[in-house]
């Protein structure tokens, strides 16, 4: 029986969410060869394929080192000696997913927001009461995590001029709002390069027009993913949707902000 002539050659490796991946594949120098079989260093289990059968997907999940075995066989019942290859995952220093450094601590957050869409079901009056055209925003954030879990709170100010402003920053036309939120946090995925979290918000909306304030009950949803730079830095996008209900000289009104485009960065400490 003609030994292998390429042993086992590693075509490539990935990961995944959940696991890390392997793909091997072998040369087929003997046309009398009818079986192989493999297994590996962590499952004494073997496995048997055709002769067609080339390669075979491997799951390592967390190991990053094994040997892979293969033998062959002319009738499926006797078989050749181990041809043997031991593996290092690559890149196992800093897999594509993997738990995060620092599950737990305090998170500085900076969101610069080049544009909100304001809306209300009710006009304050005939002059400002229209969908925001044009805006700037910031929010800021500072946040404790325990594990995946985190709760926080969230400080945003915004600046919008409304649709049928003739002159932007004209003082009639202009409206300054925000809001101060108390949140919960949930980290969908933790990895040493991506981030991703849900976020809930209670708080007060606050509106300033021509000098009056007027504060309003708000909710706040959101999702943030980033790029992790570093174990600490992050950038980050943050669209988030903001529900707010309030009255107007007796009169009951909804608002809604939309944030779809949210970039920053946050500290993790």
């Amino acid at each position: 029986m003609k030994r292998i002539l390429v042993l086992l050659v590693v075509l490539f490796t990935f990961s995944s969410l959940f696991a890390s991946e392997t793909i091997w594949l072998w040369n087929h120098n003997d046309n009398n060869v009818k079986f192989y079989r493999y297994k590996t260093s962590f499952d004494d289990n073997w496995r048997v394929v055709p002769a067609d059968h080339y390669n075979v997907l491997i799951q390592n999940g967390d190991i990053l080192e094994y040997d892979f075995f293969l033998q062959q066989s002319y009738d499926g019942e006797n078989w050749s000696e181990s041809s043997t290859k031991h593996h290092i995952v690559e890149g196992n220093e800093t897999p594509l997913i993997s738990k995060g450094s620092n599950n737990n601590g305090l998170v500085l957050s900076l969101q610069l927001v080049p544009f909100e869409s304001y809306i209300a079901t009710k006009p304050h009056d005939s002059r400002v009461e229209k969908k925001t055209e044009y805006s700037l925003g910031i929010d800021g954030e500072v946040s404790y995590f325990f594990e995946k879990f985190g709760f926080g709170a969230l400080v945003s100010a915004n600046v919008g001029w409304e649709e049928f402003s003739l002159i932007p920053l004209s003082y009639n036309k202009e409206r300054i709002y925000g809001g101060a939120y108390l949140t919960v946090l949930y980290r969908i995925l933790d990895g040493k390069r991506f981030v991703i979290l849900s976020e809930l918000g209670f708080g007060t909306n606050f509106e300033v027009i021509d000098n009056v304030s007027y504060l309003s009950p708000s909710i706040l949803i959101a999702i943030e993913g980033g790029i992790r730079l570093n174990d600490n830095v992050t950038l980050s996008m943050k669209p988030s949707f903001i529900s707010s209900f309030g009255s107007w000289n007796g009169g009951e009104y909804a608002s809604f902000v939309i944030k779809t485009i949210s970039i920053g960065s946050s500290y993790r400490f």
